[in-house]
């Protein structure tokens, strides 16, 4: 569902703390698998690949300014996690996938009562989590690329504005 005009003039970092005001209730069916056609050489490859760990805490700056946070568990192909919103609300990853070293899911949240839907993506590389976050309609996405925290290490507090700490008052 697109947004309305006058939200979209707005700055999406006033949008953000309210995704974690509210949780929709989350499916647990899984989607119907496709049939695929499969040739020897590219089963091999796909079994060559085994899953990331991509067990932790994950952090960062997105292009467009506000910081996320992620807590995501991996044991073999099996993923689970939340995305921290900014009240503290831990919004949980829905539909969470692990393939080699790319990671997927959705988060489920309201928008002035309405559903909203994020579709996350990401790939590790070199150590980084290199994320997409995207409404499920397209009328807005980002990018961030995410750091690990060590052991011990202060989680920051997601923000709307890039600075730890922040809040919009909401």
């Amino acid at each position: 569902m697109p947004l309305p005009r006058f939200l979209m003039r707005l700055s999406w970092f006033a949008l953000i703390p309210l995704l974690g005001l509210t949780v929709a209730a989350q499916s647990t069916a899984t989607p119907a698998a496709k049939p695929v056609k499969s040739t020897p050489g590219a089963a091999s490859a796909a079994a060559a690949v085994p899953p990331a760990n991509v067990t932790g805490t994950w952090t960062g700056v997105s292009d467009q300014g506000p910081r996320f946070v992620f807590v995501l568990r991996s044991r073999g192909a099996q993923l689970n996690g939340y995305m921290v919103g900014l009240t503290g609300k831990h919004l949980p990853l829905a539909h969470p996938r692990l393939k080699g070293n790319r990671i997927s899911g959705v988060i489920h949240t309201q928008w002035q009562g309405a559903p909203l839907r994020l579709d996350i993506s990401g790939r590790l590389r070199t150590g980084k989590l290199h994320m997409q976050i995207a409404t499920d309609d397209g009328s807005w996405s980002t990018e961030d690329i995410m750091h690990k925290l060590k052991p011990g290490e202060k989680v920051p507090r997601p923000n709307a504005n890039g600075v730890a700490g922040g809040d919009s008052g909401n």
